[in-house]
């Protein structure tokens, strides 16, 4: 993971017209729910997140998603706080406050809460636990953390070993593999874009190169493309 390419710092852009920016995109991108679970979700515990440990160690906000919808093992909508796309490495960083998370959660939100974990593991999703608390009161260590786990980001494996699925892929084409795995494989390019915040002709065009790749299978109606089907072995 390469700290040099602060982006927004050496524009000289503030945090918070940075994050800004950043969310605007992510919030034009999205439609229905997923538009307003991002208004709603976005909330302090999240901005702070950002302000004290994610804008002083990456300056940019390139690989970072808020508020990023998986299917739980219910096939019910999830909504994490962050997933992280790292050079292929996908991350689900969990921003917690003691109340909601221990003082007020009973045994059934714990075994969901349990369930969920396990889930997003099984997804390929590394969770990171930041506590509200800790951002409050040592964000420096948080941020030492967290720069020692993007170091040691190529200690992980997202795909198979040997099945190319990581051969020459950029963020877009790790977003999109990640989207297709925690949505059963079958993806349409347009939700996809609004999924990970890019634009449907950037989805399309990463998901037919990735398809000649081998990694996906397109599938067609009326003589077109319509959607895409993950490789059932990197399902």
């Amino acid at each position: 993971m390469d700290f040099s390419r602060h982006a927004g710092h050496r524009r000289g852009q503030s945090f918070d017209s940075a994050h800004a920016a950043w969310l605007q995109r992510h919030v034009d991108a999205r439609t229905g729910e997923r538009k307003d679970r991002l208004r709603r979700g976005h909330a302090h515990g999240e901005i702070l997140f950002l302000r004290a440990v994610w804008w002083p160690l990456f300056g940019h906000f390139d690989d970072l998603h808020p508020e990023y919808e998986v299917k739980d093992w219910r096939g019910a909508a999830c909504y994490l706080d962050f997933a992280w796309f790292a050079e292929g490495v996908r991350f689900n960083i969990d921003v917690k406050g003691f109340g909601p998370h221990v003082q007020q959660m009973d045994r059934s939100g714990y075994r969901r809460e349990a369930m969920r974990e396990m889930f997003l593991h099984s997804h390929g999703f590394r969770t990171l636990t930041v506590a509200y608390d800790s951002l409050k009161e040592e964000p420096n260590q948080v941020r030492d953390l967290i720069a020692q786990i993007a170091r040691s980001g190529s200690d992980f494996s997202v795909g198979i070993k040997g099945d190319g699925a990581g051969e020459g892929m950029n963020r877009v084409d790790a977003a999109l593999l990640s989207y297709a795995r925690a949505h059963g494989g079958d993806i349409y390019p347009f939700k996809a874009a609004e999924a990970i915040g890019v634009h449907r002709r950037t989805a399309a065009i990463h998901l037919k190169r990735l398809a000649e790749k081998g990694l996906f299978e397109s599938v067609a109606a009326g003589g077109k493309v319509c959607r895409y089907r993950l490789r059932p072995d990197l399902a």
